[in-house]
């Protein structure tokens, strides 16, 4: 079977900074502070903590910082004095707005904000030209620059349950780099076509939105292998979509594919034993 190899390489590859042979991650600031110089990866996750620890400033060579399933609730304003932070992770906590020095953290690469009070992302944003994550799924309503579209090598977009009605026109800036993108949850009636002229997407989620149509320009994504609107009113397909020849995963559960319709797609794939078209959810993680 082949394996979604570029889909799920993004996220080895971004959740790897952390894991090079010399590099230990540390779990506590007891053990961090004994040797400062030598912590470049920092993970405090779930460790109940109330602010963000003062502490972590000592740690000059940081790279990358987790300080997810926590209770913080604000982030330092001078947080870029952490020069050679890569990868920022505050996801799960309870912070209302970006401190204008996390726009500073020019070496950032990854920066997960997920599940916060956040409502803004703002326009300088654009600051971080070195980013290729970014994602903010569970802060409702977020306010999010068009600036993103300036990200030169923004590979993972994830607007993921923000209550979105729509997608950006910006998302179409992307293009030359973006693999991933997600807009699971929200309540967009129509993907524009423009998305389907993002040919380096690997990964596509509109599940549970409010989508009618998958216009046949899906085509159009030569490198797609996970396209999922499953939860949405969907009452058919077309048959284009067998033009891609990396597809792994259709997902089409709790859609309005009338019943012989969705015999007469698994008929489409029925000689390519590596496409798994779910028409239920059963099974699925």
């Amino acid at each position: 079977m082949k394996k979604l190899g570029t889909v799920f390489l993004l996220f080895i590859t971004l959740q790897g900074f952390a894991q090079n042979a010399s590099d230990s991650i540390f779990i506590s600031l007891q053990s961090a502070l004994a040797n400062p110089k030598k912590v470049k990866n920092l993970s405090l996750v779930n460790q109940k903590l109330k602010a963000f620890p003062k502490e972590i400033f000592l740690f000059e060579n940081l790279e990358t910082l987790n300080l997810g399933f926590n209770k913080i609730k604000k982030l330092p304003s001078d947080i870029d004095r952490l020069t050679k932070l890569v990868s920022l992770e505050i996801d799960n906590n309870y912070i209302k707005e970006l401190p204008v020095g996390i726009y500073r953290l020019k070496n950032l690469v990854k920066l997960k904000i997920d599940n916060n009070n956040i409502k803004e992302i703002g326009d300088s944003i654009e600051n971080l030209t070195r980013l290729e994550s970014l994602t903010f799924p569970g802060n409702w309503y977020i306010k999010v620059s068009a600036k993103v579209g300036n990200l030169k090598h923004l590979k993972e977009l994830r607007f993921r349950d923000t209550k979105t009605t729509e997608v950006p026109a910006w998302v179409e800036n992307l293009a030359p780099t973006l693999e991933v993108l997600c807009f699971t949850k929200n309540a967009i009636k129509e993907i524009p076509l423009f998305v389907f002229k993002m040919d380096k997407l690997n990964y596509l989620s509109f599940y549970k939105n409010q989508i009618t149509i998958v216009p046949p320009q899906v085509a159009n994504l030569p490198l797609l292998e996970y396209f999922n609107v499953a939860a949405n009113p969907v009452t058919d397909v077309p048959q284009t979509i067998t033009q891609l020849k990396y597809l792994h995963w259709l997902c089409l559960w709790k859609t309005k594919i009338p019943p012989a319709k969705q015999a007469e797609i698994k008929k489409w794939f029925k000689n390519r034993p590596n496409v798994i078209v779910k028409f239920t959810d059963e099974g699925v993680v």
